[in-house]
C-alpha cells in the first residue's frame, strides 16, 4: 500500500536541536549599509503548498520553506514581510509587477530568469508521478501519450511538461489537493508532484487509492529564492544566507515539519487499526489472498526493474547520470527540441590537472574529489537541465531551450563556484568547460566534437574558463 511505501521515506529520520539563532555571516561594510538601511523586503509566496509552504489562518507564513527562509534572511540581519496573494499564479504575477522583491522558494526555469536572479537551492526534492493504485508503473512519460495529466497552474513542472511531452493532456489546477483529487477521482490519469508534498498530501488526506508509480529522472525540485533582477545586492545577501545553511540544518527543520505530519498519520493508523485488521481476515479466508499475492508479487517486480534501470544508468561514484544514461537523454532531448523548435546546447567540464591530484594525494582523494564537484554542479543545474560524468573527470550538461550564450552563462555558475569552493582535501580545484550548440539533425559525436575543441581552447588559454565553440569549427 502507498502508506507503506512512504513510511519507507521517514525511516531513520530523527530530530537536530537547531542551534543557528546567533549566528551571522559576515558581511562587508557595503553590505551592511544597505541592510541598516534597506528596511523590511516584502515577499510572495505559494500560499496552499504544504508542507514547504503555506499561509495558515492567521495570515502567517509557515513551512519548511519559511523557516528556511528565515534562517537565510536572519543571517545577513534582513527583516521579511509576506506579502499575501490568493494563489500561486497570483504571486508570479505579482512579482512581475514589482509588489513584492523576492519569491521564496522555487525552481529556476528559463522562463523566470527573465525577472529573477536565483541564489543556490534552499531545497532539493525529486518528483514522483503520482497514479491510482490500479494504473501501470510509469517508466517514461514518453509512453503515454494522450494521457491527463493534472498539475497546478504557474510550477515548473507545468513548464518542463510543456516543452518536453506536448502530447500529454495538461489539466491545470489551482491547488496541489485539487491535482489529487482529480487524479482520484479518475479525471487525470496522474499528476506530477514533489516527494515530500505526495506523501504529506496523499497521507493527511487519506487518498490511499493513489501510489507512486514513477519518477522523471531529469525532473528535480532545485527550490531557491528568486529575487528581483533590478536588486543585486539583495540577491548577493540572500545568496550568502541560503550558503550559511549547513546540511544539518535544513534536516532539522525538514524533520520538524515531517515528525508532525507521521505523528498525525500515526494517531489516525491506530484508530482504524482493528477495523482493517477484520477485513483483512475475512479477504484473507478467500480467493482474494491470492488476488493480494499476485498484486505484491507484481509490484514487487515492477519496484525492481525501476532500481535495475536506475542502476544501470547511474555513475556509481558520483550518483550522477553514466554515459549510456546521457546518449539516451541526447537522443529524447534532440528529438524534442527539433519538434519545438527550440534551441539546445552541451557543454563539456574537464577538472584542471586532475592527474596531479590522483598521483600526489591518490585516488581515495580523487575520487572524493570528484564527488564533490558533482555536488556543486548539481547545487548550481536547473532541475530541467540532464547532469553527468562521461567518463574519468570529464562531466556533460545537456540544456533544455538553452542557446550558446545562454548555456555559457550557466556553465560560468558552475566554473565559479567551483573555483571559489573550499574543497575537503585542502587544495583548489578548478574546471575547464567547452560549450556548443546542437544543428538539427546532427548526431551527439559531433555535437561533443565541437564542444571538445571548445574545450581544448580553454585549457591552451590558461585553463578555469568557459569557452564558446567557435565559428569555424562548425565547417560554416
Amino acid at each position: 500500500m502507498f502508506s507503506a511505501s512512504i513510511s519507507l521515506i521517514f525511516v531513520g529520520l530523527f530530530w537536530i536541536s537547531p542551534l543557528w539563532a546567533q549566528e551571522r555571516v559576515v558581511l562587508s561594510q557595503e553590505q551592511r549599509d544597505h541592510v541598516a538601511s534597506r528596511g523590511i523586503v516584502r515577499y510572495c509566496v505559494d500560499p496552499d503548498w504544504a508542507p514547504f509552504e503555506y499561509i495558515d489562518a492567521a495570515g502567517e507564513h509557515r513551512g519548511i520553506g519559511a523557516d528556511l527562509l528565515r534562517l537565510a534572511a536572519g543571517r545577513v540581519g534582513l527583516t521579511l514581510q509576506v506579502h499575501s496573494t490568493p494563489t500561486w499564479e497570483a504571486s508570479l504575477a505579482a512579482s512581475q509587477r514589482g509588489d513584492c522583491d523576492l519569491l521564496s522558494l522555487l525552481n529556476r526555469t528559463p522562463a523566470r530568469e527573465s525577472w529573477l536572479h536565483f541564489t543556490a537551492p534552499l531545497l532539493i526534492d525529486e518528483n514522483v508521478i503520482i497514479t491510482r493504485e490500479d494504473h501501470p508503473y510509469v517508466v517514461s512519460l514518453d509512453r503515454f501519450d494522450g494521457k491527463r495529466l493534472a498539475v497546478p497552474a504557474g510550477t515548473a513542472v507545468e513548464e518542463w511538461v510543456r516543452r518536453d511531452f506536448p502530447r500529454l493532456q495538461l489539466i491545470l489546477t489551482q491547488t496541489e489537493n485539487e491535482a489529487f483529487q482529480l487524479v482520484s477521482d479518475r479525471r487525470a490519469d496522474m499528476t506530477i508532484r514533489s516527494l515530500i508534498v505526495a506523501a504529506y498530501t496523499i497521507r493527511q488526506d487519506g487518498w490511499f487509492n493513489l501510489r507512486i508509480s514513477g519518477m522523471q529522472a531529469d525532473y528535480v525540485n532545485l527550490l531557491r529564492i528568486g529575487v528581483r533582477r533590478d536588486d543585486p545586492m539583495l540577491h548577493a545577501l540572500l545568496d550568502a544566507g541560503v550558503r550559511s545553511i549547513s546540511q544539518s540544518e535544513r534536516e532539522a527543520i525538514i524533520n520538524r515539519h515531517i515528525n508532525v505530519v507521521r505523528h498525525e498519520v500515526e494517531v489516525i493508523e491506530k484508530s482504524i487499526f482493528w477495523p482493517l485488521l477484520g477485513v483483512l481476515l475475512v479477504v484473507l479466508l478467500t480467493s482474494g489472498f491470492w488476488i493480494l499475492r499476485q498484486r505484491a508479487l507484481n509490484q514487487r517486480l515492477s519496484q525492481l526493474n525501476l532500481l535495475l534501470e536506475k542502476a544501470a544508468t547511474t555513475d556509481q561514484l558520483t550518483g550522477l547520470n553514466n554515459r549510456a544514461r546521457l546518449m539516451l537523454c541526447f537522443e529524447e532531448d534532440s528529438q524534442r527540441a527539433l519538434r519545438g523548435g527550440r534551441p539546445y546546447s552541451l557543454a563539456l567540464f574537464d577538472i584542471d590537472h586532475f592527474k596531479h591530484v590522483n598521483d600526489s594525494r591518490g585516488h581515495v582523494i580523487g575520487d572524493q574529489v570528484l564527488r564533490e564537484v558533482a555536488a556543486l554542479m548539481i547545487r548550481n543545474g536547473r532541475g530541467s537541465d540532464r547532469l553527468g560524468r562521461w567518463g574519468g573527470e570529464e562531466f556533460m550538461l545537456l540544456f533544455h531551450d538553452s542557446d550558446v550564450q545562454a548555456a555559457m552563462e550557466a556553465a560560468e555558475r558552475i566554473r565559479a563556484d567551483v573555483a571559489a569552493h573550499a574543497f575537503s582535501h585542502g587544495e583548489g580545484v578548478t574546471l575547464s568547460v567547452g560549450v556548443a550548440q546542437w544543428k538539427a539533425g546532427e548526431s551527439l559525436v559531433q555535437l561533443m566534437d565541437r564542444a571538445d575543441k571548445a574545450l581544448y581552447r580553454a585549457k591552451q588559454e590558461g585553463r578555469n574558463r568557459v569557452c564558446p565553440e567557435q565559428r569555424h569549427e562548425s565547417g560554416r
